[in-house]
C-alpha cells in the first residue's frame, strides 16, 4: 500500500527547483502535462527519480537530463507546462522497486483508463505490475495545503484518488474522487 502526497503545480523547471531545494522531504515521482505545438489537448508524462548523483531524488535534476521529454514541451509551448512532484508518504525511504511500482501503476491507469494512449508520452512502463498494488493519492499546493484544481484536464483530476490492482484477476479498480461522508 502506498500513500503518495503530490505537490504543485509548478510552471517551469526553475520554479520546481527553487521550491524543491527548500523542502526536507524527498520527491521520487513526478507528473507533468504540456501541449505540443499546434495542439489543443494536453500530453502527459509520469516519471521517477532515485539516487541521482549527489542530490538524492531531486526531480529538477532528473529533468535537466538532455534526453528528458520535458524539453520537447519547453521548446514548443513552454507556457502550457504544469509539473507535480510526489513523495511516498507511507514509506520514508522507499526502494527503487517501490517507486517503480507506483510509477507503473499511475502510467498504466492513465494510459488504459483515463486517456487515449497516444496522449501518454511514456514509451515504456504501460503494463500493469505482477503483484497486488494499492495506491492512495493526495494533492497539495506548494504550501502544503490540500488542493484540487477545477479544470478536468489538470493532472489531479485525471489521476484517481485511489488505484488498486488485483494481479490474479488482472482487474484495475479506481475511485476517481473520494467522497466526504461525515466528520467523526
Amino acid at each position: 500500500m502506498y500513500l503518495i502526497h503530490w505537490y504543485g503545480p509548478f510552471y517551469s523547471r526553475q520554479d520546481l527547483e527553487d521550491w524543491e531545494r527548500q523542502q526536507e522531504s524527498l520527491y521520487y515521482l513526478y507528473l507533468f502535462q504540456g501541449k505540443r505545438k499546434n495542439k489543443r489537448t494536453y500530453n502527459y508524462y509520469c516519471g521517477m527519480t532515485y539516487d541521482r548523483s549527489n542530490c538524492v531524488s531531486c526531480v529538477f535534476n532528473r529533468m535537466k537530463d538532455s534526453d528528458h521529454h520535458i524539453h520537447i514541451f519547453e521548446q514548443e509551448r513552454k507556457e502550457s507546462i504544469m509539473i507535480w512532484v510526489g513523495t511516498i508518504a507511507s514509506n520514508t525511504r522507499p526502494s527503487r522497486k517501490d517507486i517503480s511500482i507506483c510509477e507503473n501503476m499511475i502510467t498504466s491507469e492513465i494510459a488504459q483508463i483515463e486517456l487515449d494512449e497516444s496522449r501518454i508520452v511514456n514509451e515504456t512502463n504501460k503494463l500493469p505490475p505482477a503483484n497486488n498494488v494499492y495506491i492512495i493519492n493526495e494533492w497539495f499546493n506548494r504550501h502544503h495545503i490540500k488542493y484540487r484544481p477545477q479544470l478536468k484536464e489538470f493532472i489531479p483530476n485525471i489521476v484517481p484518488d485511489v488505484i488498486t490492482y488485483d494481479a490474479e484477476s488482472r482487474y484495475l479498480y479506481r475511485a476517481k474522487k473520494l467522497v466526504f461522508i461525515s466528520k467523526l
